[in-house]
């Protein structure tokens, strides 16, 4: 649960050395590496941290440029990355991306993340806890995931959805530093940062294979959402969810495909599969992937199997063991 009444923390470094740059930002964010750009060592980066509960901010500005390695847990956090000015290159998972001033990056599923900043680069990110998006997602759309899988690297911020996150995130780092001296600043910080990640589930661009709009859901797709998020472990069928959402079988199934591209049994497959995910990451050793499986519906091993590889890219197997070892 949420505490608004927890005081922000704010931290502020100017470094001319990388790796006292790597070590005092390190103790405070993920571990990461920071190195010159070019090949005479100059270095200068600047820092600004803002943290309220679990939420992360930083704001950064390097007249020389950078270099910086990072390490990720890539099942707790997400990033999401505005470029004021400069130019940055990336190579997430061994995919390059380029970001231009007035983008937006967003970083997710990522185990090493390494960053190449030009001189005069200043970067606004945000540090997303994955539970908290997922609570917000699951309390507002009744979708704890909201499609993230689907979305695209890079947004233009130029687009007035976009460029409203950017100003928000500006909002809440201001609030943010202001909130040790200023009894309210936090809880104002925290209830912006619910609205921005409303907006982002709302606006950030998707694939085609993934479109989506949240904020016009009936609520009779609502109400069936919800009680499929409550009841996923159980037989359910399309009688109790038409009953449950108030409407019948044909308005419901034409609701979830015209609101949501895919019919209601579908939409319940996802939710076990997120599930099922979940406690493939979480649950300890001694639990099996059958029991997982069967937990949430799923009789056929074989099947089970290729649904989270679909969805997830690796099969069950891979994702217990790599899970097991950390």
């Amino acid at each position: 649960m949420t505490d608004l009444t927890k005081p922000a923390s704010f931290w502020q470094f100017h470094n001319q050395d990388s790796e006292v740059a790597s070590s005092v930002i390190s103790n405070v964010l993920s571990p990461m590496q920071f190195s010159p750009l070019g090949p005479d060592g100059a270095f200068q980066h600047s820092i600004q941290i803002v943290q309220i509960d679990d939420i992360i901010l930083w704001h950064s500005t390097s007249s020389t440029g950078f270099s910086v390695t990072k390490q990720m847990n890539r099942s707790n956090i997400f990033e999401l990355n505005f470029l004021k000015t400069g130019r940055c290159s990336t190579i997430t998972n061994d995919v390059a991306i380029e970001t231009n001033p007035g983008e937006a990056l967003l970083l997710k599923d990522f185990n090493k993340h390494e960053m190449f900043c030009e001189p005069d680069t200043q970067l606004v990110c945000i540090v997303v806890p994955a539970a908290r998006y997922s609570k917000i997602m699951a309390a507002e759309f009744a979708d704890p995931l909201a499609d993230l899988s689907g979305m695209r690297p890079v947004a233009n911020s130029h687009n007035a959805n976009i460029q409203s996150l950017k100003q928000i995130a500006n909002l809440v780092l201001s609030l943010g530093r202001a909130a040790p001296s200023q009894e309210n600043a936090s809880t104002a910080a925290l209830l912006l940062f619910k609205g921005l990640l409303i907006l982002f589930a709302e606006s950030w661009p998707r694939s085609v294979a993934h479109p989506t709009n949240y904020s016009v859901r009936p609520f009779y797709i609502k109400r069936a959402m919800e009680w499929m998020q409550s009841h996923a472990a159980e037989k359910i069928t399309l009688e109790q969810l038409a009953t449950v959402s108030g409407v019948s079988r044909r308005t419901l199934q034409l609701g979830f495909q015209n609101f949501c591209g895919l019919s209601p049994m579908a939409f319940l497959l996802k939710v076990r599969l997120q599930k099922a995910y979940r406690d493939l990451v979480t649950e300890p050793p001694s639990v099996t992937i059958d029991e997982i499986s069967r937990r949430w519906g799923f009789s056929n091993p074989g099947k089970f199997a290729a649904d989270i590889r679909d969805s997830y890219g690796e099969n069950p197997l891979v994702i217990r063991r790599r899970y097991k070892a950390k």
